[in-house]
């Protein structure tokens, strides 16, 4: 299982992705987290939750871990895979992701000047 490592300097720079006042998250906090491989650069997500002990967090621990499993024998499109659990200053926090830029549905369902097709 991989871990992305910060240390609490480097996480404070991160920036909060802004949701759309639609989008409810009570469970974390979103971060764009910067990374470079290479030449190439690219933004990731961060997402890092509220309660990071006890059996709940083992829990969400325990699915991210199984999905890293899958990541590459599950043929899903629309499904998000983590890339890797995060850690800040050596204790786990959360996970990172790829950021797939779109509208919510939602936020598409509520625009009037959207055709209805």
């Amino acid at each position: 299982m991989q871990v992305i490592s910060l240390s609490r300097r480097e996480f404070a720079k991160l920036k909060e992705l802004e949701l759309d006042q639609n989008i409810y998250n009570s469970e974390s906090k979103i971060y764009v987290h910067p990374v470079k491989k290479n030449w190439e650069k690219k933004d990731q997500l961060l997402k890092r939750f509220y309660l990071i002990s006890g059996v709940s967090f083992g829990n969400k621990l325990q699915t991210i871990n199984s999905l890293l499993d899958v990541r590459g024998k599950c043929d899903i499109e629309a499904l998000v895979f983590p890339n890797a659990l995060a850690a800040i200053d050596n204790e786990l926090v959360g996970y990172t992701m790829d950021w797939i830029k779109s509208t919510n549905l939602k936020t598409m369902l509520d625009d009037m000047r959207l055709p209805i097709e």
